[in-house]
């Protein structure tokens, strides 16, 4: 959704950078950004230390978008993309989200499983945007995506760190299981069924690109089938019998 609508704005606000890097391989920004990404999770880790470190995390979640985006935007200026930078842009953007989701489990203040589910289903979300390039060939940016997940997580790390800083509660007590719920494990619950609903687009996004290459088909089969008339009038098939 926000990749659809804000693509063409970041690469217009992201393109006099990019003028100035025509040195810099795009592979090289794609690096950082998973660099920014292991950093972002040792600092969700150090949040049982210290409430500063959601913040810090919200930043370096902020970097890697911006990594994420600037090394395309270089790529496609200085004629630099190519099949394997879109690869490693790919497989080093899984590994990322990996990195910062298994800071955040380590902490003590969230629950494993939750973020368990959370990791499996940023897997199977992204597994799905790859499929729909193999499947059809070309990338998709329509539906919930990185720009999304950067936005919930930055929300996630004000907030966890308001709460600290006000002396609110951490932990809650939820009503209807009497388990105990951390801002944390609040927002990981808020953010599963996100997943999901990611992956029911990618579906229908699917189900409308599949049918409209199966129309095309179609349409040019029917039209292959249409008899021609051959000189004389004599009607002929274009499909062999």
């Amino acid at each position: 959704m926000l990749a659809e609508v804000g693509r063409e704005f970041v690469n217009r606000a992201l393109s006099p950078i990019a003028a100035r890097l025509p040195g810099l391989h795009p592979n090289v920004l794609t690096a950082c950004g998973l660099f920014a990404s292991v950093l972002a999770g040792i600092a969700f880790y150090l949040t049982d230390r210290h409430p500063g470190f959601f913040l810090v995390a919200g930043l370096l979640g902020v970097v890697y978008g911006l990594l994420d985006a600037l090394d395309g935007v270089v790529a496609r200026m200085h004629g630099k993309a190519t099949a394997f930078g879109d690869f490693f842009d790919h497989s080093f953007d899984r590994l990322s989200a990996l990195c910062a989701l298994g800071g955040l489990a380590a902490a003590r203040h969230t629950d494993d499983r939750l973020i368990l589910l959370l990791m499996l289903g940023t897997l199977w979300h992204a597994y799905l945007g790859t499929q729909l390039q193999a499947s059809f060939g070309s990338r998709v940016y329509q539906g919930i995506g990185i720009a999304e997940s950067i936005v919930v997580a930055l929300a996630y790390c004000v907030t966890a760190f308001t709460v600290e800083l006000l002396g609110l509660p951490f932990h809650v007590t939820e009503p209807l299981t009497g388990a105990t719920l951390s801002v944390s494990d609040i927002f990981a619950l808020l953010s599963i069924p996100l997943v999901l609903v990611a992956s029911v687009q990618r579906f229908v996004i699917a189900h409308a690109l599949g049918r409209e290459r199966d129309g095309a088909r179609s349409g040019r089969t029917a039209y292959a089938a249409r008899p021609r008339l051959e000189p004389g009038g004599v009607a002929s098939s274009e499909v062999n019998p």
